[in-house]
C-alpha cells in the first residue's frame, strides 16, 4: 500500500487488493493511509464469500451445534481466520455478537496454516474464503457449515447462509 501511495499518479502503478484497505484505517492508529484522499479504485474484481468450516471427521455438523457448544462452555470453541483484522476475521466477529456467543480467535499468517491446524485438531473451525477451503471441501476432509453469501453455494455442498442460520437477512460478507 505504501508503495503504491507513494508512487507517481501516472497512471502506471496499479494495485490489487482485497478488503483491506477499508479495514486498515480503522484497526491501526495513527491510520496508515486515508484510502478516500490516498487511492482511487478502478474497478471490482471479484466477489468470494466467506464461509465458515469445520474438521468433517471431528467438529460439529451444523452452524447450530457450533452455536450450541460456544453457548454451552463459552470460549471453549476456537477458529482461526487468516489473520487480525482480516475480513474473515471481522465476519466472524460480526457472526458471534449477532448469536450472542463467545468464540476464541486463533489468528494466522494465510489461510493454510490454519487449515493444517484445523485438520491437525489444534482448533475446532476456520473462517475464511470459500475458495481456500472449496479443495479440502470437494476431497472431504472439511465441512462448509455456513457461508456468508447471499445465497447457497453448490459447489460446496449448499450450506445453509449464516443469515438464515441467525434470521438476520441480508448478512453478507464477501473477500
Amino acid at each position: 500500500m505504501r508503495a503504491l501511495i507513494d508512487s507517481p499518479a501516472d497512471g502506471y502503478t496499479l494495485m490489487l487488493t482485497a478488503n483491506s484497505i477499508a479495514a486498515n484505517p480503522a484497526l491501526y492508529q495513527p491510520a496508515p493511509f486515508d484510502p478516500a484522499r490516498d487511492v482511487t479504485p478502478i474497478s471490482l474484481v471479484g466477489r468470494v464469500p466467506v464461509v465458515i468450516a469445520a474438521n468433517a471427521a471431528s467438529g460439529p455438523d451444523t452452524l447450530g451445534k457450533l452455536i450450541a457448544a460456544s453457548k454451552g462452555k463459552p470460549g471453549s470453541v476456537s477458529y482461526g481466520s487468516p489473520g487480525n483484522g482480516s475480513t474473515p476475521h471481522l465476519a466472524v466477529e460480526l457472526f458471534a455478537r449477532a448469536a450472542g456467543i463467545d468464540l476464541l480467535h486463533v489468528p494466522y499468517k494465510g489461510a493454510a496454516p490454519a487449515l493444517t491446524d484445523l485438520l491437525g485438531g489444534q482448533i475446532g473451525a476456520v473462517v475464511m474464503s470459500a475458495a481456500s477451503v472449496d479443495p479440502m471441501a470437494d476431497a472431504g476432509k472439511l465441512r462448509v457449515l455456513g457461508t456468508f453469501s447471499r445465497s447457497h453455494l453448490a459447489s460446496l455442498g449448499n450450506p445453509p447462509t449464516v443469515a438464515e442460520a441467525l434470521k438476520l437477512p441480508g448478512l453478507e460478507v464477501p473477500v
